[in-house]
């Protein structure tokens, strides 16, 4: 058994068919989005090398049925921009988020500030 410590960072959920390609547009996307937003330090290249693909299903699930996710770890000031500029209310849900990610309507909550705790 290995100890892991906590991480923060961004989640970018899709359904469908995944591969390389498939994986690293949708990096983009997202790395598009954090730029868009102002989030420190987010190039796309930075993006290309940094982040991961996690899928949850069997290669036999039709392909609508699959949650695949891009992620990136975000590093502490990156933490804080993303909460000041998007608080949370008191039932925690977000407050604003980004508008679209090529025209798909989402909020911050979809691409996600995920608070791993894996201790």
């Amino acid at each position: 058994i290995e100890e892991i410590p906590s991480e923060v960072g961004v989640v970018h959920r899709y359904s469908g068919k995944y591969n390389a390609e498939i994986n690293r547009g949708v990096a983009r996307k997202l790395g598009a989005q954090l730029m868009k937003d102002g989030v420190p330090d987010i190039t796309e290249e930075f993006v290309l090398e940094h982040f991961q693909f996690w899928g949850y299903n069997p290669p036999f699930t039709i392909p609508a049925f699959r949650r695949n996710e891009v992620w990136l770890k975000l590093n502490n000031d990156q933490v804080t921009f993303l909460r000041d500029k998007y608080p949370v209310t008191s039932g925690g849900r977000l407050v604003g988020g980004s508008k679209s990610i090529s025209g798909t309507t989402i909020g911050l909550g979809a691409v996600g500030l995920l608070v791993g705790m894996f201790a």
